[in-house]
């Protein structure tokens, strides 16, 4: 393997633990900082609730900050190569695999819309939020939703009707690898309901969501985030 693409797996699995460790609080001020080294001034944030990083792309990627677990309680993480779990404890990789993703995907030239919500498992309050914010979605450009919050590898998750049509229609999971896969509700859903505009949930890696029994994986998490550059190439 290269020095760089070592040096960037290492990169990547400090900050997933980093977020891991972390309490929404602390998400909240490590994402803040991350985005303000690429997007200066066009960072909106509604503490406790969303932040959004407006980009020039006509993708927006979602993620959600909270997770289940009891963030009062430490955290033990062990890790076995790519694979990552807690002892006798939910992970919650579910959402911080996206978080970490969205993150990682930053870069000079690579600055798509970024949605970072909170209170997705208490009722997707979070992005509720946004939406009494932002009457119209901010970027006049986007024109697809992808979040990273679904279990597994390969799943690619609709929840409207405007969105099962675009994803058939332009013939998305069979040119980027996934699998058309039903769910019950994301923050998405509440966007594409509202602003009329496409959305897809992505598989991120993680497994086992919302049990002692959650687990990461490394190596998909790689895989995923190689589809969703891949993506925003052909999008733009």
């Amino acid at each position: 393997m290269k020095l760089n693409a070592v040096k960037k797996k290492e990169n990547t699995s400090k900050l997933l633990k980093k977020l891991l460790l972390s309490n929404e609080n602390q998400v909240f001020d490590l994402v803040l900082s991350y985005l303000s080294k690429y997007y200066r001034h066009q960072i909106y944030c509604r503490r406790n609730h969303y932040i959004y990083a407006r980009g020039n792309w006509h993708i927006c990627l979602v993620s959600h900050i909270d997770t289940v677990r009891d963030e009062r309680m430490e955290l033990n993480i062990i890790e076995d190569g790519d694979i990552i779990y807690a002892r006798d404890d939910i992970l919650g990789g579910d959402d911080r695999m996206g978080v970490c993703m969205m993150l990682d995907l930053i870069t000079d030239e690579n600055k798509p819309d970024l949605l970072f919500c909170n209170g997705e498992e208490r009722g997707c309050t979070g992005v509720r939020k946004f939406i009494e914010d932002f009457y119209y979605f901010p970027s006049e450009k986007v024109s697809l939703f992808i979040e990273l919050d679904r279990r597994g590898e390969n799943d690619a998750v609709t929840y409207n009707e405007i969105s099962r049509i675009f994803i058939r229609e332009c013939g998305f999971c069979g040119k980027y690898g996934f699998t058309d896969q039903a769910g019950s509700s994301s923050d998405i859903y509440y966007l594409t309901e509202y602003y009329c505009i496409p959305s897809v949930n992505l598989s991120a890696g993680f497994f086992n969501e919302h049990s002692t029994e959650e687990y990461i994986d490394l190596e998909i998490y790689r895989t995923v985030k190689e589809k969703v550059k891949l993506i925003l190439r052909d999008w733009g």
